[in-house]
């Protein structure tokens, strides 16, 4: 719990401290909206509804991130 993780996908990088939480799947993430870094994992285009970012539609996988 609150480890430093790399959540990476297609589009780019972020670092972040992940929780474990036993409400979600286990093939599933949740970033909350306004999370710093987060836009990196995403296309730089508007979803076909409600003009909004691509969140749900990316794939992303997690490592726990290197020591610096």
């Amino acid at each position: 719990d609150w480890e430093r993780v790399r959540i990476f996908s297609e589009h780019g990088e972020t670092e972040l401290e992940a929780h474990i939480d036993e409400c979600l799947r286990d093939d599933c993430i949740l970033i909350p909206a306004g999370t710093p870094g987060v836009n990196r994992l995403t296309p730089s285009m508007a979803s076909e509804e409600g003009e909004g970012a691509c969140y749900q539609e990316v794939k992303v996988k997690v490592e726990k991130a290197r020591a610096v």
